[in-house]
This record gives structure tokens, sequence and C-alpha cells, in this order.
């Protein structure tokens, strides 16, 4: 009978450790799920957010909520002022070839996040191949 006790406690003692296993790992799964639906935004740019792959809002500067696994941030847009440096070579009228540094400077509006991030594919060389 003494065995008997003691092959029982044993087995209690093993379907606590169980239950404390089971517990610590939920316990750290639905942290990291609750953590993970927080993200910050910087200033200057906007999170263009999305539901199971499709549009869903644009995500201001700060410190911004999803819900996890659900939505996903796509990515980010810079709203600040891009500048490309150019140089063209053009005629004059008299024949003679002349070489012209060029400087472009574009910004996304933030009411227009939606369209420079799903219809521009390299806003960059699309500009360059627009101005020469």
């Amino acid at each position: 009978m003494a065995e008997l006790k003691f092959v029982g406690q044993e087995i209690g003692n093993k379907m606590d450790m169980l239950g404390w296993t089971v517990f610590g790992l939920l316990t750290l799964i639905l942290l990291s799920v609750v953590l993970g639906s927080f993200f910050t935004v910087s200033t200057a740019q906007v999170a263009v957010i999305t539901r199971f792959g499709k549009f869903l809002r644009v995500a201001e500067p700060g410190l911004n909520w999803k819900w996890p696994i659900i939505d996903s941030v796509a990515g980010m847009v810079s709203l600040r002022v891009n500048q490309i440096n150019l140089t063209m070579e053009t005629k004059t009228k008299d024949n003679v070839f002349v070489t012209i540094p060029i400087s472009v400077q574009n910004r996304v509006r933030p009411e227009k996040t939606y369209d420079a991030f799903y219809k521009l594919s390299n806003p960059m060389e699309q500009i360059q191949s627009y101005v020469e």
C-alpha cells in the first residue's frame, strides 16, 4: 500500500507539472498576441493596414492597434519631401548640346496614401522616366 501512495503522488506531480506547462504556454501565446497587436508609426509616415490582404485603413503617426492575426501592416509610406537629382542633355536652337541638372521634388499627400502605395510600383523611377 505504501508503494501505491508513492506512485499516486508521482502521477499527481507529473499532472501538476503538465498543467503548469500548458498554462505557461497558453499565457505566452496570449501575451505575444496581445503585444503583437500594438505598433508604432513614426512622425512623417503613415502605415497601410490590411485585413486578410484587403486594404482596410491608413494608420496615423503614433501608437496604433490592429486586430491580432486578422490585420497586418502592409507597409509604410513616407510623407516627407523626396528629391530626385537628374542630368539631362538637350539640344538648343543653334544645334549645341547642353547638359543641365534638374531637381524634382515630390511628396505624398496624406489623403492620397492609398494611390501612392498601391498604384505606383517604383515612384522614383516613374518620375525620372516622366521627366526624361
